[in-house]
């Protein structure tokens, strides 16, 4: 079997998965819920990727970053 490698990820898994972890929030838009500024989010862009950033017109939907527990802060 072929297993490509590009900068340590392997090329034919990554084409394979199917399955995704998601929470209970959803993506919204401006008209939606107007996005807060000057805050950091996570925004959803043509492409259909995910990048953090503040709300740009560019953008085509936004959620909120999560939360981290203090537990996980600790570890950090």
């Amino acid at each position: 079997m072929d297993r490509r490698q590009t900068r340590g990820v392997d090329v034919v898994l990554l084409q394979k998965m199917k399955d995704y972890t998601a929470g209970h929030t959803v993506w919204m838009t401006p008209k939606d819920k107007t996005p807060p500024l000057g805050s950091k989010m996570l925004l959803l862009n043509p492409g259909g990727v995910c990048v953090i950033g503040h709300w740009s017109d560019w953008a085509v939907a936004w959620a909120p970053l999560p939360k981290v527990p203090e537990h996980i802060k600790e570890l950090l």
